[in-house]
């Protein structure tokens, strides 16, 4: 028999399905069998049968099309009990197809198609895993299509149904069907079959379906035949006690009348007939069931019991009777149903963050186990819920779980997983090396450590690595084989470095050894040789072709050699492999024995990985999860966020060869029809309110966003029926307000904070406020606008006032701070701001790392031809040969490789050699024993000491280098030292400073001993200001000026552009001189010219530095 239940509420249909479970059972030892929608229904009835039992037992919950299909395998023995006609085996069945040149030739509009792919087996294989859904759904909602097929029959006149067809046909005959769909068979059998047949056939007792959104044609005409035999329960929301489903909303009846077709339709509740066509269509479908002497049709519907605006729409629509305008009258309090308008997801969830404190604050009884939070793209929320939820402090902290997310979105071992294997089909550039290698279910298999990871890095940089493996897998990219920038180059670099002695400079057989590696980094070496030899064996590996099965073995193998899982990873493992035997059982299904291409294995496991059909699942926490996650269930609170215009319902159709849409019919699942309900049932499992918010500003310029057509169509009913009067355009917009709450862009906003404001702008975050509050008391001569941004998407913004991050000065440095080394002195003037963060507040800003280059060098670069220089400056300084010299800039890895590279190494040589011949006319021979120089100045009655070691002194005076164009840092690494040389008079040392420079050498004459004490003074008085509070100097900017003379040119180097920052957007400099308005005062440039000014300096060619020997 069939029992019909319907209502409103789906508690009271969890009730029905409780009671039906505790009746009398023939035998104990049979499970009782729940189909179910998703496993959000699963674990809602588990929870409610160990609430009214106190465990759940002996249920056994299946979804419809695996329950009915093991009904057809009991009637029909010769049919599987799994079905045949699953996406996953039908699309390995076409890939087959589509790799069969005879079958594409014959359809020229798939061969056209295809063979835009270039013989790729993966566009192949996305076709034919876009098309067996479309397949699947014709099984489920056009068998007599696929009869018609099968006896050699058109169905349409449409382009793509030859091709279709002929599918189906095939793949008809490798699953031996009969013409006559096998659902379709048993259903003819058990409509004629007599009792005493079907008891043989051991057909269950009692089946019941509950919440099922819609039951497909053919699985209703399976249902009815086997209530002949089974008493089958079907629990189906349905959201009107009234006959509904003659009605049409205004627009539709609209196009029928003009198509003639308007007879026996009626105008209903607007949003009921616009937004549940789906129910309206399965359950008129459940409606005519009743017209057989089998249905016994139970109703137990139920008011809402609420006089809240949630309930009057809700009861609205349980009454079939319309939202009249002006019709209700919300009291003050009444916050059941609110559109919060946002400048972004982001804001949007900080919003609902806040919304739900206030809701817990004004309702004890409210627990997070009874909201529930669901949006478009769950995908791209979960990060942004992390950022706003994850990280509130434990006083604001509200328990909240992401649940339904795609397995690869969550699964560690499944994400590092397919990027092993996306790596070891690609080039293997250095930053996908690494980047795996990072991974903690990697690195553990291999052993390594943070501190071991970090070096690793280091190692790659240093040893050149760009990309590749080795000559071989070079040669595979259709390129010259070669091992340069290498993995296999790089760390023969590296083992030379273990195995040679400690400070071997010279290379090996051409290779040039890299810093001396033993204890723990040989360890760390050994574990990154590890990674790399599997590396390569896999890529070798997935190079060569092999059936599904086989795959399935050496991709288990692949993860046992890469990933380690801890304890709490256990299950992603599990949950990987299971997934891997499920890509190769679908292949097993389809009989699919062909060889596959490693890259169609990699998208059918992504695809398996990717899939979360069945919905997230209630968590005990605030539950987050996609649209249809947990649809039907009730929750207290409903939430919806991100109801953006083009994102629910989503824009994107049908592929365009389903012939579906060509010909639509009653029971047909459309995208559009169903994101519609789901809104539908999503509003009905409100029980005291139903949150929905979007983005409707333009996060750049502020304009006005539309919202999803739903939310304004649930507007466009709500703003008259609220109005005090409709026809009034200010009352409209009244109700519109009262409806609708704007949000600021900006959390910090100070109308967050207004304790006279509207309550639904109000914010928690006590941070903010008390960050608001300080940044509006204090003194106003502390406030200055933030420095402007070159971020284009910045442009448009306000700048705010930012507070000065100095007010003022720190205390005075105690007397340690008078003995300052000279180095120390140096590298205070260097960088002021830096100093004075890292010194004295012991605050280090990071820097970022070094980046890996994915990239062999093509020309060479500032930092190659840097670290050449280096390496070599000291082999031409004691002597080498320029054979010498070429040989060891052969063996290294700074310039590019090949005919370039050789050129570009005997450009640099001959810049180096220069160079090396120019310092060792200055400096001939070796320098002076190291001595220790110190000088004494009195500065505010206290005696401050300067001492330094000078280990690079001659008779002639001291000779310092550096190979690059002299800059800002190097006038003051020369000139300082300088001045403490002419103050301390050495014995035997003339008191001259020769600082050579790639271009010139700048030349420091003699300073009298007292002037140079008296400009030491100068500096140490600064030194001692700087020490206290910011010192309006800038290295590159006073120079500048200095040389110059110009403002303007000072200026630039500190505003710098959008291409080359300026030295003000130094982090140091940003900070500490965060909220002044100009640094570059009047006594900026008097700062600059006590440090810089009247320099004793004059500038030699390199040509000409014999008269300086």
């Amino acid at each position: 028999m069939l029992h019909l239940h319907f209502s409103n509420r789906l508690e009271r249909l969890t009730d029905q399905l409780l009671q039906a479970l505790a009746g009398e059972r023939t035998d104990v030892f049979e499970p009782e069998t729940v189909v179910v929608p998703h496993t959000a229904a699963k674990r809602h009835l588990q929870l409610a049968l160990a609430q009214r039992d106190g465990i759940c037992a002996n249920v056994a919950f299946v979804y419809l099309a695996q329950w009915l299909w093991a009904q057809v395998a009991r009637v029909q023995p010769g049919i599987s009990a799994e079905s045949p006609l699953q996406s996953g085996p039908l699309a390995w069945r076409l890939f087959a197809l589509f790799q069969d040149p005879a079958f594409t030739a014959a359809h020229p509009v798939l061969d056209a198609y295809l063979a835009a792919g270039e013989d790729d087996p993966v566009f192949a294989w996305e076709l034919a895993a876009r098309a067996a859904p479309v397949l699947e759904q014709y099984a489920t909602y056009r068998p007599a299509w696929l009869e018609a097929w099968q006896r050699g029959e058109r169905v349409t006149a449409a382009l793509h149904e030859s091709w279709q067809a002929d599918a189906w046909r095939r793949i008809a005959v490798g699953l031996g069907l009969r013409e006559e769909h096998p659902m379709r068979a048993i259903a003819r059998e058990l409509e004629s079959a007599d009792l005493l047949v079907a008891s043989e056939l051991a057909l269950p007792r009692t089946v019941h379906l509950f919440a099922l959104p819609s039951i497909p044609p053919l699985y209703l005409g399976a249902l009815q035949a086997l209530s002949r035999h089974v008493d089958i329960h079907i629990y189906s929301p349905s959201p009107s006690a009234e006959y509904w489903f003659d009605l049409v909303d205004p627009r539709r009846l609209d196009k029928l009348r003009a198509a003639g077709r308007a007879e026996g339709f009626e105008v209903g509740h607007r949003l009921l007939t616009s937004w549940g066509q789906q129910s309206q269509s399965s359950l008129d479908q459940l409606a005519r069931l009743d017209e057989s002497d089998r249905t016994r049709w139970v109703s137990d519907y139920q008011a809402s019991g609420k006089d809240t605006l949630l309930g009057r729409l809700q009861d609205s629509m349980l009454e079939l009777q319309d939202l009249e305008p002006g019709t209700v009258a919300i009291d003050e309090g009444d916050r059941s149903l609110e559109v919060h308008v946002c400048h972004s997801l982001t804001r949007e969830l900080e919003v609902l963050h806040d919304q739900l404190l206030a809701r817990f604050a004004a309702d004890p009884t409210l627990k997070p186990s009874d909201i529930a939070v669901v949006t478009p793209d769950l995908e791209a929320a979960a990060p942004l819920v992390d950022a706003v939820f994850g990280t509130a402090p434990p006083a604001r902290h509200i328990p909240y779980a992401l649940t339904g997310r795609a397995r690869s979105g969550v699964n560690a071992a499944a994400k590092a997983f397919l990027e092993l294997l996306a790596l070891a089909a690609s080039r293997c550039t250095a930053t996908e090396v690494f980047s795996l290698l990072q991974q903690p279910v990697v690195r553990r298999r291999f052993g390594l450590d943070d501190e071991g990871v970090q070096q690793v890095h280091e190692w790659m940089l240093a040893s050149g690595i760009h990309w590749g493996l080795d000559a071989q897998h070079v040669a595979a990219q259709q390129l010259p084989p070669g091992t340069a920038h290498t993995l296999a180059d790089g760390l023969a670099r590296l083992f030379l470095g273990h195995a040679l002695p400690e400070g071997a400079a010279q290379p090996l057989a051409g290779t040039l050894p890299m810093a001396s590696i033993e204890g723990s980094g040989a360890a760390a070496l050994g574990a990154f040789w590890q990674y790399v030899r599997r590396l390569r064996q896999l890529a070798r590996e997935l190079e060569r072709p092999r059936p599904a099965e086989r795959w399935a073995a050496l991709l288990r193998q692949a993860a046992a050699d890469f990933m380690v899982v801890g304890r709490e990873e256990a299950d992603e493992l599990v949950e990987l492999l299971a997934a891997i035997d499920a890509v190769a059982a679908d292949a097993a299904l389809a009989a699919h024995e062909g060889e596959v291409h490693a890259s169609v294995m990699r998208a059918a496991l992504e695809a398996q990985l990717g899939d979360a059909s069945h919905g997230g699942t209630p968590t005990g926490r605030v539950t987050f999860t996609g649209m249809s996650g947990l649809r039907h269930l009730p929750f207290r609170v409903v939430c919806v966020v991100g109801l953006n215009d083009g994102a629910f319902p989503a824009t994107d159709g049908p592929p365009e060869f389903d012939l579906l849409p060509l010909a639509p019919r009653p029971g047909d699942r459309q995208r559009r029809t169903d994101q519609r309900n789901l809104l539908l049932d999503l509003l009905l499992s409100a029980r005291d309110a139903f949150h929905v918010s979007y983005t409707g500003r333009s996060i750049r310029d502020n304009s006005v966003l539309p919202p999803s057509v739903l939310l304004s169509e649930l507007l466009d009913v709500l703003v008259p029926a609220t109005a005090a009067d409709p026809s009034s355009a200010d009352s409209l917009r009244q109700a519109e307000k009262r409806l609708v709450v704007e949000h600021p862009l900006q959390p910090f906003s100070a109308e967050a904070f207004d304790p006279e404001g509207d309550p639904r702008r109000r914010s928690f975050d006590a941070e903010l406020a008390a960050a608001l509050r300080a940044a509006t008391t204090h003194a106003p001569a502390d406030i200055a606008p933030a420095a402007p941004a070159f971020d284009d998407e910045d442009e448009d913004a306000v700048a705010e006032p930012a507070r000065r991050f100095f007010p003022q000065a720190l205390a005075a440095p105690g007397p340690e701070w008078r003995e300052v080394p000279l180095a120390r002195l140096a590298e205070f003037f260097r960088h002021p701001a830096r100093y004075l963060l890292r010194r004295r507040l012991g605050v280090e800003l990071l820097r970022d790392e070094p980046e890996l280059q994915d990239d062999e060098p093509f020309l060479p670069d500032y930092d190659g031809r840097s670290r050449l220089a280096q390496r070599l400056l000291p082999h031409l300084l004691s002597g080498a040969s320029e054979e010498d010299a070429a040989r060891l800039a052969a063996a290294g890895v700074e310039l590019p490789a090949g005919a370039l590279g050789e050129s570009e190494r005997q450009v640099e040589l001959a810049s180096l050699s220069r160079f090396a011949a120019a310092v060792r006319k200055l400096a001939p021979g070796a320098p002076l024993p190291s001595q220790s120089l110190s000088a004494e100045v009195e500065v505010d009655g206290e005696t401050w000491r300067i001492e330094g070691a000078f280990a690079d002194l001659r008779p002639s005076g001291r000779v310092a280098w550096r190979y690059d164009d002299e800059r800002a840092g190097d006038v003051l690494t020369a000139w300082i030292p300088h001045l403490l040389l002419c103050a301390a008079e050495p014995a035997g040392v003339e008191p001259r400073t020769a600082w050579v420079a790639r271009g010139a050498c700048t030349v420091y004459d003699r300073v009298e001993a007292w002037q140079a004490r008296e400009r030491l003074r100068e500096l140490v008085a600064l030194y001692a200001r700087g020490l206290s509070e910011p010192l309006p100097f800038f290295a590159k900017s006073s120079w500048e000026l200095v040389r110059t003379g110009k403002p303007q040119d000072a200026r630039r180097k500190w505003q710098g552009s959008e291409a080359f920052p300026g030295e003000g957007a130094h982090p140091a400099n940003a900070l500490v001189w965060r909220g002044v308005v100009d640094p570059l005062d009047d006594e900026f440039v008097r700062v600059a010219q006590a440090v810089l000014g009247e320099l004793p300096a004059r500038q030699v060619p390199l040509s000409d530095l014999e008269q300086l020997a």
